[in-house]
């Protein structure tokens, strides 16, 4: 679905601005880019959606099926683990280098650099990025349960769920702990993503609809979620910060859900640099925190600068570098590990086994 990459390169890129603002603000006294990337993190909704959407598509028909359980999470943990180990150790031996401050130094030891690789629960993970992927690899396992017992993996999402509305109406939990992150408001844009992709599931089975109708309501999504986001100001509260998510996660599925069957019509086409970059998007987002960080001091050390002195076009350099190396980053050692994989047919999966890889687009 070349629409789904270009949905997951749009929101890479939204999250690398996003990111450089943050990361150059307080040095140029002045907000980047004029403050316009500030409600680009709404990204990680769409991000988090576009997760339970695909994995539901491809994986629903696993559903009460054991045997499938072996080959779901080789495909699932393949995916995710090598580039968190490899980044882990970039950012470690970038952080020993004096890269990441007296601070962030101060934070690196053993147990968090095992932590942080292995996306372990932990306060504060050396690859700032990686708490996200700490949330999907709890997904990825409620997810699981559904595919040995279906029942037990009901209950499991529909408590984990009911315990982030609750928390986030009547109680209030502290996120800079370990288990925090596991109960913010935006873990239930991963059912939104479910619940969205059951639709699509349905809708291709029955009459198509219109296209005006989906063109509609992609238009009506997009807009929600763009006007939303310049106006979002990530309330402190956590009743304020679920509407927040329940906004954001509802435009996000009809945007994608919207698109993908556009698609399917073949009513929409996406230019093949979109789809590349959505390919990369893993890529990109796992190692663009860092480069922005990393750049951020060389300029500084090398130049003296002083505040004020930094300008949008030197933030915007900066952002194009951070997507360009997480491009090198994909075409490098991502793809290259992921040809690997489908390569590869590990012992355990047995005979009846199929590396449920999708192919690779010609872009890629």
């Amino acid at each position: 679905m070349r629409s789904l990459q270009a949905i997951r390169a749009c929101a890479a890129l939204l999250i690398v601005m996003i990111h450089t603002q943050v990361t150059f603000s307080p040095t140029a006294g002045v907000a980047a880019f004029h403050g316009l990337f500030s409600g680009a993190g709404r990204s990680v909704d769409l991000f988090f959606v576009l997760s339970g959407f695909i994995i539901t598509f491809i994986h629903a028909p696993d559903w009460g099926r054991p045997s499938r359980i072996k080959i779901y999470l080789f495909n699932r943990l393949s995916r995710i683990y090598p580039l968190v180990v490899i980044v882990t150790v970039v950012v470690a031996a970038l952080i020993m280098a004096g890269f990441g401050g007296a601070y962030t130094a101060g934070q690196l030891n053993l147990l968090s650099f095992i932590q942080t690789a292995l996306l372990l629960p932990q306060n504060y993970p050396l690859v700032e990025v990686t708490w996200t992927l700490k949330i999907e690899i709890a997904f990825y396992l409620g997810f699981a349960l559904l595919i040995v017992k279906p029942k037990l993996g009901w209950i499991f999402l529909g408590v984990w769920q009911t315990a982030v509305v609750a928390i986030a109406l009547f109680g209030k939990v502290d996120e800079s702990l370990w288990y925090g992150i596991y109960l913010q408001p935006v873990c239930l844009d991963f059912c939104i993503g479910m619940i969205y992709a059951l639709v699509f599931m349905r809708a291709r089975k029955s009459t198509p609809l219109e296209p005006a109708i989906l063109f509609t309501s992609l238009f009506v999504g997009t807009v929600a979620f763009t006007v939303g986001a310049a106006y979002d100001t990530y309330p402190m509260t956590s009743s304020s910060r679920l509407q927040d998510v329940l906004f954001f996660g509802t435009s996000s599925g009809l945007v994608l859900t919207s698109l993908v069957m556009l698609e399917s019509a073949g009513r929409v086409h996406v230019a093949n640099w979109l789809v590349m970059l959505g390919d990369a998007s893993y890529a990109i987002y796992l190692v663009h925190f860092s480069i922005i960080g990393a750049l951020s001091r060389l300029l500084l050390a090398a130049t003296k600068l002083h505040r004020g002195q930094i300008n949008d076009l030197t933030c915007l350099a900066v952002a194009a570098i951070s997507v360009a190396v997480g491009v090198g980053f994909y075409y490098l050692v991502d793809l290259p590990i992921q040809r690997l994989v489908r390569k590869t047919k590990p012992w355990f999966i047995g005979s009846t086994g199929r590396l449920a890889v999708p192919k690779l687009s010609k872009s890629g």
